[in-house]
């Protein structure tokens, strides 16, 4: 049975005379050191504020929906969030169970959401997260 393996890489001929015959060449760049200018540099500590995070509901589910509500928590935990806000459009929280209104007709309502959210949270960075029909 033949060896899988593959056959150490040769060194060239000349490889190890021509490194002895290698004299130190005086004009040759003193390396820098960077540690002395990097004490020198002033850091700055950037401390990054935990997220904001608004999430939309689909078109066929509440935000007190089992999904909503474990996806909620995952969110939190995983983007260590200040706060997820979750929130029903107006066609859910009425109370019908019909088709949502166009996309372009919740925008205004999802503004708003957010602006509250954000005035709450003036400092935190925002994240959008939807399902489906909340994503657009």
């Amino acid at each position: 049975m033949a060896s899988s393996s593959r056959p150490a890489r040769r060194k060239r001929k000349n490889q190890n005379k021509h490194e002895e015959n290698e004299e130190p060449n005086d004009n040759a760049e003193t390396p820098i050191d960077s540690s002395q200018n990097d004490s020198k540099k002033k850091k700055k500590k950037t401390t990054t504020m935990p997220p904001l995070v608004v999430f939309a509901h689909g078109a066929g589910a509440p935000s007190s929906s089992d999904w909503m509500i474990r996806w909620k928590g995952k969110l939190a935990k995983g983007l260590q969030a200040v706060e997820v806000v979750t929130f029903d459009y107006p066609y859910i929280s009425g109370g019908k169970r019909g088709a949502p209104p166009k996309a372009e007709k919740l925008v205004d309502f999802h503004v708003d959401v957010v602006k509250k959210a954000v005035a709450k949270y003036p400092e935190h960075p925002l994240i959008l997260v939807g399902k489906s029909m909340g994503s657009r």
